[in-house]
C-alpha cells in the first residue's frame, strides 16, 4: 500500500486501485478511484468511481466496498485462468462440432475432429450438411444435420485449434463451435 498527501488530497494504491480522497463542502468527501494498473500512455484515464459524500464515514464505507469488489473480481479472474490452464478436452477423432452464427440469418457450419493433437488442441475440417426438413414456415430456412466425411467450405483443409472449457472452439471473432448434440439445427438464408 502506497500513500501520498498533496494539497489536502490523500492518494493511496490498494489492490490495484488508485484512491484519491479530497475534502468537499466542509465535512464531506470527494472520492475518485482509478485502475492503478493502467497503461502508462493513458494520461487521461476514466475513473472507476468519482463521487461526493456528505460524510467521510460514508465515503470510507464505499471505498471499502470497492476494494472488496476488486479483490473478489481478481480472485474470480484467477480461478477462471486456473480452470482454463488445467482444462483438458474430451473430444476424440470423428466427433462433430457445430457453430451457429450470422446477422439477420442463422448460418450453421459443421466440423469434424480429424485428429487429437494434445489435451488442449485438435485438428478440424469443415464438413457439409444436408437438409432434413424444409417445412419451417419460411421459404428460406430448413433444418440440417452434418455429413461426416464430406469435406466442404472455406475450411475444408485441416486446421488446428485450441479447445476451451466446455469443449468449445473459437473459430473466429464471431464464430464458436460446440459438440453437436445429434439434433437437427435450424438454418436460414436470404438471397
Amino acid at each position: 500500500m502506497e500513500k501520498q498527501e498533496i494539497n489536502n488530497e490523500r492518494r493511496e494504491i490498494v489492490n490495484g486501485l488508485e484512491i484519491i480522497r479530497r475534502p468537499w463542502k466542509g465535512t464531506g468527501a470527494w472520492i475518485t478511484i482509478y485502475n492503478a494498473n493502467r497503461r502508462p500512455e493513458n494520461v487521461n484515464p476514466k475513473p472507476i468511481m468519482n463521487l461526493a459524500f456528505k460524510s467521510w464515514e460514508r465515503a470510507e464505507e464505499r471505498i471499502r466496498q470497492e476494494i472488496e469488489a476488486r479483490a473478489a473480481w481478481d480472485e474470480s479472474k484467477r480461478k477462471r485462468a486456473d480452470a482454463r490452464r488445467e482444462y483438458q478436452h474430451t473430444l476424440k477423432a470423428g466427433d462433430v462440432l457445430y457453430s451457429s452464427w450470422g446477422y439477420d440469418q442463422t448460418n450453421i457450419d459443421f466440423y469434424e475432429v480429424v485428429k487429437v493433437n494434445s489435451p488442449k488442441t485438435i485438428t478440424l475440417r469443415q464438413i457439409g450438411s444436408k437438409h432434413t426438413k424444409t417445412d419451417t414456415g419460411n421459404d428460406m430456412a430448413a433444418f440440417c444435420v452434418p455429413s461426416p466425411g464430406h469435406y466442404f467450405g472455406e475450411r475444408k483443409e485441416p486446421f488446428k485449434k485450441t479447445v476451451s472449457p466446455g469443449n468449445q472452439v473459437k473459430l473466429s471473432s464471431f464464430e464458436y463451435a460446440w459438440p453437436w448434440d445429434g439434433k437437427e439445427k435450424y438454418s436460414s438464408w436470404y438471397a
